[in-house]
């Protein structure tokens, strides 16, 4: 299987940094609409309908302020990801009960290749990192977090 790298997820249009929502269902609605920009087949109810779906089954908190909201969806062929840090930290019933404040979306396709857990340990390998999470946590702007992202896993 070859590993997959975050530049092969994101779409640089997909991210949003210091977004100013505060709550489950406003930061799963930006994550839909950015998600859904890129994939119009689709769009963004649907996303947003699977993405509730999915954490409605549990948080995807993963921890240290960190969340993996995701979704398959039979209408897509490839991964898709969306990156977004929001102002102030949103209870997202994380297993350290910390806020969370930087959330990876992810669309995958229904018929998974691997992709689907290839995808979801790039973004957790990526996520462990506490340098990763303070320069994520830094980016004033849209540029800055697909750089932060890219850029760091590569290393």
């Amino acid at each position: 299987m070859v590993k997959m790298n975050i530049k092969d997820l994101l779409n640089p249009s997909c991210t949003s940094a210091q977004s100013d929502v505060s709550s489950t269902k406003t930061i799963l609605d930006k994550l839909a609409h950015l998600l859904g920009e890129q994939c119009p087949s689709v769009g963004s109810d649907k996303i947003l309908e699977e993405l509730v779906a999915r954490e409605r089954l549990g948080s995807t908190a993963i921890g240290h302020g960190v969340a993996m909201p995701h979704a398959k969806l039979s209408s897509i062929t490839s991964p898709m990801l969306a990156i977004v840090t929001t102002q102030n930290g949103i209870d997202f019933d994380a297993p350290d009960d910390e806020l969370v404040d930087i959330f990876f979306g992810l669309i995958l396709p229904d018929e998974d290749k691997g992709e689907h857990l290839q995808s979801l340990k790039c973004i957790t390998e990526l996520a462990r990192q506490e340098e990763v999470r303070k320069s994520l946590r830094a980016a004033a702007d849209q540029q800055s977090l697909v750089d932060v992202a890219i850029t760091q896993s590569e290393d």
